[in-house]
C-alpha cells in the first residue's frame, strides 16, 4: 500500500466506462502490474488508444503490445522491485522521448480472425 502514500499516484479503483476517457486524458502514464496471463486486455488496448505510454507486465499477450523504448515499457510480472525502481525512474524527459501517438488497435473479430488462421495452418 505504499502506492497511497505516494502523492505521484492517484488510485481510482473501479472506473465506470463513461469516464475512462476523461481520466485518460489526465493521466501521464498507465501501469497495468497483472500477474496472471491476459488474453487482449481491453483496458490495454483502451490506454494504446488514448496514447498513453504503458508500464506493464512481461505477460501473457501483453508483450504483443508494447513496442518496448516506443509506446512504454515492459516489466517482469510479481517483481515489486523491478516496478519500484521503474517508477521511481520515471521522469517527463523519459516520456517524452518516446514516440507515442495515439494508436489503432486491432478489433476483437481482428484478433478472432488472426487466432483462427493460425488455427487452420496448424490442423489443415
Amino acid at each position: 500500500n505504499a502506492a497511497k502514500d505516494d502523492a505521484r499516484i492517484e488510485l481510482h479503483g473501479l472506473v465506470p466506462e463513461k469516464d475512462l476517457g476523461r481520466i485518460f486524458s489526465q493521466a501521464d502514464v498507465f501501469l497495468l502490474p497483472v500477474i496472471w496471463y491476459e488474453n487482449e486486455p481491453l483496458v490495454l488496448k483502451a490506454a494504446i488508444y488514448a496514447g498513453l505510454p504503458i508500464m506493464a507486465s512481461n505477460i501473457g499477450s501483453i508483450p504483443e503490445n508494447i513496442a518496448e523504448g516506443n509506446n512504454g515499457w515492459l516489466l517482469p510480472p510479481g517483481d515489486m522491485q523491478a516496478w519500484t525502481d521503474a517508477f521511481d525512474h520515471l521522469s517527463r524527459a523519459k516520456i517524452q522521448s518516446l514516440n507515442i501517438s495515439p494508436g489503432r488497435v486491432k478489433t476483437s473479430d481482428e484478433s478472432f480472425e488472426e487466432i483462427l488462421s493460425l488455427y487452420k495452418i496448424i490442423l489443415l
